[in-house]
């Protein structure tokens, strides 16, 4: 596959002020043959003029209203209605969302593993800030420690903001039929292609970047829970030891903090302050790592602060996740089932509930 002609699905919704940039870096990349394919729900999203303005601009992308999803997440649904409107013979479909910035040989360094033989090849992103807020630089902890920890072998997953797949791959996968029913899109693919034992290639390229104007600790907390539940209900034993990992290093490093603050009122004896020294030295070299491998980490001290305020609201999270019952992503609710079918949709400022495809 030398040059392969490439379908870029991009859903959209709402309106942020990066959007447009963010969308236009996707319009213009160098290297590859493709078309842009930006899917909104329906006429009443605000990002509909940005779309329909860029498709005037742009003549290889258009726009494709889906219609509002009844048996999966609304971003599913918007991405089987890019596939399925997808102009001509295409040898690889690539999915991205519409909030990261993408430099300009990005897309054919993501096809690369893909013209030298591989079936599937995902990149990642960073989070940047031009406030370096503390919950900014939480979320860019966070963001950074998954990046790292998906390029060790056996760990391994797609990314729905930039993931690119063979068309012939995608279609003997019946990937549409999985997602039809699914309340995600990376994670559900990633169970999918280790139940057919096809491996991810991880491009060697810089990652997408993500500009967060700005961050609380609801919408960090809100985005956390989101993460371990697509866990818990597509791979529950991996969202059980990942989050007894997240316990034990809270309670480490929580506990290490408190014993070496208050030696200066009680002596613990040396043997409990080597273990805590100990500790919060893997702590802080653990995280300088993560520090030295982002392009942009800031100040190290707000680095080191925001990681501790990473791990804790990593850990509470995942405590939340267990007795959270629905999944709330772009203001709809969604009520999910193992495997993360899903079961209801709650839309706001309605009564109407859709239930299961039977």
């Amino acid at each position: 596959m030398i040059k392969p002609e490439i379908a870029m699905i991009v859903p959209v919704t709402g309106a942020t002020p990066s959007q447009r940039l963010n969308l236009e870096s996707l319009m213009r990349q160098k290297g590859a043959s493709y078309q842009v394919i930006m899917v909104v729900a329906d006429r009443s999203d605000e990002a509909l003029s940005v779309s329909e303005d860029l498709s005037q601009r742009y003549p290889h992308s258009r726009v494709v209203i889906a219609g509002k999803a009844e048996h999966c997440s609304q971003k599913n649904w918007n991405l089987i209605a890019g596939v399925q409107s997808v102009e001509g013979s295409v040898d690889v479909l690539v999915f991205c969302d519409s909030g990261h910035r993408a430099h300009d040989s990005w897309l054919s360094g993501l096809i690369k593993p893909i013209t030298e033989g591989a079936m599937v090849s995902s990149g990642y992103h960073q989070v940047y800030s031009e406030k370096k807020g503390i919950f900014v630089n939480a979320q860019a902890v966070c963001v950074q420690f998954l990046s790292q920890i998906r390029k060790l072998p056996g760990c391994r997953q797609t990314w729905g903001g930039a993931t690119a797949i063979r068309a012939d791959c995608f279609d003997s996968l019946k990937v549409i039929e999985l997602w039809s029913t699914n309340i995600v899109d990376d994670v559900s693919l990633s169970w999918l292609l280790s139940q057919h034992k096809i491996g991810i290639a991880i491009p060697d390229q810089p990652d997408l970047a993500t500009n967060l104007s700005n961050q609380s600790v609801t919408g960090l907390q809100k985005w956390l829970i989101r993460q371990w539940a697509y866990l818990k209900y597509i791979h529950p034993l991996l969202w059980l030891l990942t989050g007894l990992v997240s316990y034990l290093a809270s309670s480490l490093v929580c506990g290490s903090l408190l014993l070496a603050g208050s030696s200066v009122f009680f002596f613990w004896g040396s043997p409990l302050l080597f273990a805590s020294g100990t500790v919060l030295l893997c702590f802080i070299l653990f995280v300088s790592v993560l520090y030295k491998k982002h392009p942009e980490p800031g100040n190290l001290l707000h680095w080191y602060f925001a990681s501790l305020i990473a791990l804790l609201l990593s850990t509470t999270s995942h405590l939340a996740s267990m007795i959270k019952n629905e999944i709330e992503w772009s203001g709809i609710s969604y009520r999910v089932t193992m495997r993360g079918r899903v079961t209801m949709i709650i839309r706001p400022n309605s009564d109407m509930e859709i239930t299961e495809k039977s």
